[in-house]
């Protein structure tokens, strides 16, 4: 599909979004759908039906080290509509546990919002992204409104041996994973109040004195330098990029990048870790059929202190697939830091991404391993990392966070970060829809702002 590119301008605008992933292109969706006047600036360009998955992420490379890194060619993707063309559709809230795991559980920190505050943009989220599933859930999961039940509820997999399980829903359009190139950014582009603009590559942030962000400098693959300013400025560029931004813009008011006075930007990086069997079907699972998910054999890890599992079976195919998703510590340690020893092909530093396994990482790697086995998977399991975050993680001060419970940056008044960037934890979930909810939060949030 081809997208009306609006000419470049260096007029000034209500917001700026940088990054057209889900978290920048719902923002920035919202806002224009709100009359607000949005540009959004994404560093790549619209994938052509044969392209790699990776989206040119040669573009803004990064060095990777340690054994707990969310392995960044697998889950960003600098092009229009960013992850989204890979995205397998799964649609799945944050338990109110993961909101609170400190003080429920013991473990890592608490989020300064909770389910509640989150709610009804998780209803939204589902809306907008065509969420369609059973209506069945379980206990532990919050209820949700009654999706349009496709097929009838399928037979649960005997791994589940009798333990409470949910089928997955699933954001789709017209029987595929919702793609935001299909409809949502064709819609921003085209209303009067939504500005695109591909091939720019923020650089830095320009701020003033007070630490206010007065010009986005963006670099095109020709070398082409502008400067675009807004009253409000949304980063949005993923887990990663967002940290080049931020350590980039060094100035008198933020000498070591912006947000960094305490040292906590690119800080608590963490992801899922997946570990894959196939069992085979038994004569009690002829008939079973979708994806289905208990949050059950995580308890007893989550009771001792250590992460959450999500224990899924894909029983679609001849051989059921179990899945055991991992909720891995945010610490300190890991982290995305500038590399100045190594320059891309801008003349600017690489990133590097270092992270390890912690103590509680390896039991809750063990409990993943026992849930296997309990399934009846034979064999060492296929390992994938997935979902990304932290790095900006919200907090209630900014000796505890980047940005505050809305997404504002500390020390700055009009800059906010959207995206799994700002997750504190992950629970062991699959973000998509807790990044939209965000999105479609700060965008109400955003359009206060600029009317007052």
């Amino acid at each position: 599909m081809v997208l009306r590119r609006k000419a470049a301008t260096t007029s000034t605008h209500d917001v700026c979004v940088v990054g057209s992933g889900f978290a920048g292109t719902f923002v920035a969706l919202r806002l224009a759908e709100l009359g607000v006047r949005t540009l959004l600036l994404e560093a790549g360009v619209a994938p052509e039906a044969d392209a790699p998955v990776d989206g040119r992420g040669d573009r803004l490379p990064v060095v990777e080290t340690g054994d707990a890194v969310p392995i960044t060619a697998d889950n960003r993707a600098i092009e229009l509509g960013g992850t989204s063309r890979r995205w397998n559709g799964v649609c799945t809230r944050l338990l109110p546990d993961d909101f609170q795991n400190a003080t429920r559980h013991g473990y890592a920190v608490d989020w300064p919002i909770t389910f509640d505050d989150l709610a009804p943009f998780y209803d939204r989220a589902e809306q907008v992204l065509h969420v369609h599933g059973s209506p069945r859930v379980p206990a532990a999961e919050p209820p949700r409104p009654p999706y349009p039940v496709e097929r009838p509820a399928p037979a649960v997999p005997s791994p589940f041996s009798g333990m409470p399980s949910f089928p997955l829903a699933f954001g789709t359009r017209d029987g595929a994973p919702t793609r935001l190139v299909e409809a949502e950014l064709p819609a921003f582009a085209a209303s009067p109040y939504g500005t695109l603009l591909t091939d720019r590559t923020v650089t830095r942030l320009h701020t003033d004195r007070r630490g206010r962000v007065t010009e986005v400098e963006v670099r095109t693959s020709d070398g082409t330098v502008e400067r675009h300013r807004a009253a409000h400025v949304v980063l949005a560029a993923g887990v990663i990029e967002t940290v080049r931004v931020l350590l980039s813009s060094t100035s008198p008011r933020f000498p070591d990048g912006i947000g960094n006075d305490h040292g906590l930007v690119g800080r608590y990086l963490h992801g899922h870790p997946r570990l894959r069997r196939p069992v085979t079907r038994t004569t009690s699972d002829v008939d079973a059929r979708g994806v289905h998910r208990s949050y059950a054999p995580g308890e007893a890890s989550r009771a001792a202190g250590h992460g959450a599992l999500a224990f899924d079976v894909n029983a679609d195919d001849e051989l059921m697939m179990v899945t055991v998703t991992s909720e891995f510590e945010p610490v300190a340690a890991n982290r995305v830091t500038l590399d100045p020893t190594t320059l891309d092909a801008s003349g600017r530093p690489v990133l590097r991404v270092d992270a390890h396994r912690t103590a509680a990482d390896a039991a809750t790697t063990a409990a993943a391993r026992d849930a296997l086995a309990a399934a009846g998977a034979e064999g060492e399991p296929d390992l994938t990392w997935f979902h990304p975050a932290g790095t900006c993680r919200m907090g209630a001060t900014a000796e505890t966070g980047v940005v505050d419970r809305d997404g504002r940056v500390f020390g700055t008044d009009n800059l906010h970060v959207c995206g799994a960037a700002v997750f504190p934890t992950s629970g062991p979930t699959n973000p998509t829809l807790t990044v939209v909810a965000l999105a479609l939060r700060l965008a109400d949030h955003l359009a206060t702002l600029v009317r007052r």
